[in-house]
């Protein structure tokens, strides 16, 4: 098998169609590449290239069809990368041997007729063009693949579920684990993750919250908590609760407008030379936050045998007190420590203070520790537009597409989406953890499922 090297448009769709047939014979390829930590840097990078053909059009017209062609992919291309919207232009590269194609997505490009093409060449329909482009100093598999994911639901393609929390119960997780063997290539590569609501009730998905984690241990080669029960904390009342992470939430009380220190959970050895000092978003399961919205919170950080504050987080005001999952802000574990084991417990002292001169009062069920490596998160842009039975969100990193597919599978757009794009690192254990509320009375239930799936295309520096 001789190389082959194509130009191909990927439209809204997604489909793949190759760009003007052009019946020719490839006679050079001026590959080139750019330094890996360039590449690592800037994902942005391009490099300019060349290919020399030997077209055998059929007739004249046939070389105007596709010599235009050509020139129109390329303005695609152009404006795709100016306008962010329209076909995507790819070029395709399978080298002789290779068991699977590549490809690269092109920003600018052009073709030029060799200088005796209106001679000898032009009488006998043999006509040699140079085509020049400007692509992503990068290529992915031009296949996609699932990514296998596992948690205690099961392991493989196909999806999996996961829970709206992660405690001791069995099958129970918030989180779908990926074994290192799982993701191949060299470089970081984009993801589709879908999402499904697979909770049948008349009750919709408003908001969910993703964190990827890569650089913290996880999965098979460590164990970084991904939530503390509240009622492991020090003061408070306690409640058993069937409808509660681990079977119980703890209520504080307290009155007046200044701080107040109401409860310390110990941050474990383990758990944090798991953590590496990575950051990560603090959510709060509140079973009952009251009438009272402007309650403020804060968290103080401490060695656990010195007792002197490490670090404090600014306070945050809690949000409407239909929000049953608080985003309390966001915590490095531990603080200043990158990279570092062998560290000592700390403690998380969480303090409160209210607006008004009244009495207050939480109940808290867990604090939910969301990965930020790689983070997301989707909100309804209105009730209307909740995520439904058997509705998926699709975040596409891989076609740069966001979009609900509905189970009839027509496609609408009802949410909006922030955050720091998931990345699949090759070759590395690593996790993605889901929280989520709802509509309805009880809008962070814990029983509550999502089904996760994930797909990606490897990317390599050269092939």
């Amino acid at each position: 098998m001789a190389h082959t090297l194509t130009l191909v448009r990927i439209n809204e769709a997604g489909s793949e169609t190759s760009i003007a047939a052009m019946g020719a014979t490839l006679v050079s390829y001026d590959l080139r590449s750019r330094a890996l930590a360039e590449v690592l840097d800037d994902m942005n990078l391009t490099v300019k290239e060349t290919a020399e053909y030997t077209v055998t059009p059929a007739s004249v017209a046939a070389l105007k069809v596709i010599t235009q062609a050509i020139e129109a992919a390329f303005l695609d291309a152009q404006s795709r990368e100016r306008n962010g919207t329209g076909d995507r232009i790819f070029i395709k590269w399978q080298p002789d041997g290779a068991a699977a194609a590549y490809r690269s997505e092109v920003i600018a490009g052009s073709i030029y007729l060799d200088e005796d093409a209106l001679d000898w060449q032009w009488a006998q329909l043999k006509i040699d063009v140079t085509v020049s482009w400007e692509r992503r100093a990068w290529w992915e598999a031009a296949a996609e693949s699932e990514v296998s994911l596992t948690n205690s639901f099961g392991s493989g393609t196909g999806g999996l579920a996961v829970y709206n929390h992660d405690d001791s119960d069995a099958g129970e997780d918030s989180f779908v684990d990926i074994a290192a063997a799982s993701v191949v290539g060299v470089l970081p590569a984009a993801c589709r993750l879908e999402i499904k609501n697979a909770w049948n009730d008349a009750v919709g998905v408003r908001t969910i919250y993703a964190g990827h984690n890569v650089h913290s241990l996880s999965g098979s080669s460590g164990n970084m908590s991904k939530q503390l029960e509240a009622e492991n904390g020090t003061g408070g009342t306690a409640t058993a609760d069937a409808t509660a992470s681990a079977g119980y939430y703890k209520s504080w009380t307290w009155s007046g407008v200044g701080s107040e220190y109401i409860t310390r959970l110990t941050l474990t050895n383990s758990m944090l030379n798991a953590a590496r000092g990575r950051h990560f978003r603090i959510l709060a399961r509140t079973t009952d936050y009251g009438s009272e919205t402007a309650d403020k919170f804060q968290f103080q950080m401490h060695i656990a045998t010195y007792d002197a504050v490490l670090w404090q987080s600014p306070w945050v005001r809690g949000q409407a007190s239909e929000y049953e999952l608080q985003v309390l802000g966001t915590v490095q574990i531990p603080p200043g420590l990158t990279g570092y084991t062998g560290l000592e417990a700390h403690f998380l002292d969480l303090y409160v203070k209210g607006d008004d001169d009244v009495a207050h009062q939480i109940d808290i069920d867990y604090l939910a520790f969301l990965p930020l490596d790689g983070y997301r998160t989707y909100k309804a842009v209105s009730t209307v537009n909740e995520l439904e039975y058997l509705t998926t969100l699709v975040d596409d990193g891989l076609d740069i597409r966001f979009y609900e597919r509905l189970s009839t599978l027509t496609k609408k757009r009802g949410f909006a989406v922030t955050g720091k794009p998931i990345m699949l690192y090759p070759g590395k254990d690593q996790e993605l953890v889901f929280y989520h509320y709802c509509g309805g009375t009880v809008r962070a239930a814990i029983a509550r499922t999502l089904q996760i799936r994930l797909y990606y295309r490897p990317r390599y520096v050269t092939i």
